[in-house]
């Protein structure tokens, strides 16, 4: 699935990826979005000039996603700044990590991806809450 806020853009997306579910909306508006039909995902991408954005944005957008993450889901930001676009005191927040881990010089500007997961303990009561949930049902 692909979120876009551009209408221009999401034609573009459709036409490029016809198997994928295209969604014209905003990020900061993820946390109240039905994306998913059933279940969460397991995994989040994003190339959203987060630097750009004020801290509440970041927030929104940020905790929107992790929303609809599974406990071991994780956030993936690309960026061409040296550290992560997440300020700690979002991640502390969230109770979020970050975790550089890629990187590229050959691009001009090098780009860095990070990885956003929840910490163990938030992780693990989320499982344990997941799979009550399963047994309820």
């Amino acid at each position: 699935m692909l979120v876009e806020y551009a209408e221009g853009f999401v034609d573009n997306l459709r036409e490029s990826f016809p198997m994928l579910r295209v969604v014209r909306g905003d990020a900061r508006a993820l946390r109240r979005a039905r994306l998913l039909d059933s279940g969460r995902a397991g995994a989040v991408v994003s190339g959203l000039p987060l630097r750009a954005m004020t801290s509440s944005d970041v927030m929104r957008i940020v905790a929107g996603a992790f929303h609809h993450l599974h406990a071991e889901g994780a956030f993936f930001q690309f960026t061409y700044g040296l550290r992560c676009p997440v300020d700690a005191r979002i991640l502390d927040r969230l109770d979020l990590v970050a975790t550089r881990v890629g990187s590229t010089l050959a691009n001009l500007p090098p780009a860095t991806v990070y990885r956003l997961e929840r910490r163990r303990r938030e992780r693990q009561g989320m499982a344990n809450h997941d799979q009550e949930a399963r047994h309820e049902s």
